[in-house]
């Protein structure tokens, strides 16, 4: 398994693009567990009380209060590339 055990959000079908990807950095983590308490239906601690994803596709704004306090930082998410490049598109017109 490599360090960054990724979780993949629902695929938007609109404008916006694919959804972000929710990532741990497994070497950040402390297994505090804050992630797990807060997205129950998705992170599983394993004996250790390190986060085990097991659903793809978490309450965005859950997952949102899960990153804003792991303490470590180690809950965070990834954007796609397409939505990056559609982002700094906008942003050279402006």
């Amino acid at each position: 398994m490599s360090w960054l055990t990724s979780l993949t959000g629902r695929a938007g079908t609109d404008e916006s693009g694919p959804a972000p990807t929710l990532v741990v950095d497994r070497i950040a983590c402390t297994g505090r567990g804050i992630c797990a308490h807060l997205l129950p239906e998705s992170i599983h601690l394993d004996e250790w009380g390190y986060p085990i994803i097991v659903d793809e596709h978490p309450d965005p704004r859950a997952a949102r209060t899960a990153m804003s306090l792991c303490p470590t930082g180690a809950l965070h998410e990834i954007r796609q590339e397409r939505q990056i490049r559609k982002e700094r598109q906008i942003s050279k017109k402006e």
